[in-house]
């Protein structure tokens, strides 16, 4: 089920739902995705534009009801899609994925749930306007020997995936 599209902010756009009705996403063919596991239980998207800063996806609430999995997906359609990050159980039951976004790239989540659970969940999409960029693997530093590098370490966070 396609919900719309999040604009992700430095605090944190919110967006609220439940898998309850939704259905299962085989005509997709959504696989699995690093953390998380292949779509077998219902899920719903929601399409993110990247802005060039870090984005995270989080169903850590008390207001999540089930034991969720969050998929984060590129590609220009859903037959198509290539997996960027996923995440099952960062939070006791709930998810956190955090993934490197390019800016004006579409970014297609996927919160579903794990072992045929379904139920209520709050969707937070933020930035990390404070991350380091080259906190992630993908977009590392690339250093030359003969290179000064001064090392620091304030604004790098442990990834949830």
């Amino acid at each position: 089920v396609y919900q719309g599209q999040v604009t992700p902010t430095s605090s944190g756009a919110i967006v609220s739902y439940a898998t309850t009705n939704a259905e299962v996403d085989s005509a997709d063919n959504v696989s699995s995705c690093r953390g998380a596991s292949a779509s077998t239980t219902p899920g719903v998207w929601y399409q993110v534009e990247g802005n060039g800063l870090p984005l995270t996806a989080s169903t850590c609430s008390d207001e999540t009801t089930f034991d969720t999995q969050i998929s984060v997906f590129q590609g220009g359609s859903c037959g198509t899609l290539a997996c960027v990050n996923g995440n099952n159980d960062f939070c006791g039951l709930q998810s956190t994925v955090v993934w490197p976004s390019q800016v004006g790239e579409i970014y297609h989540v996927l919160v579903h749930g794990s072992n045929g659970s379904t139920g209520q969940f709050k969707l937070k999409i933020s930035t990390d306007a404070e991350r380091k960029i080259n906190d992630f693997c993908e977009t590392a530093e690339v250093v030359v020997a003969g290179d000064q590098v001064i090392f620091e370490f304030s604004g790098s966070l442990v990834d949830p995936d």
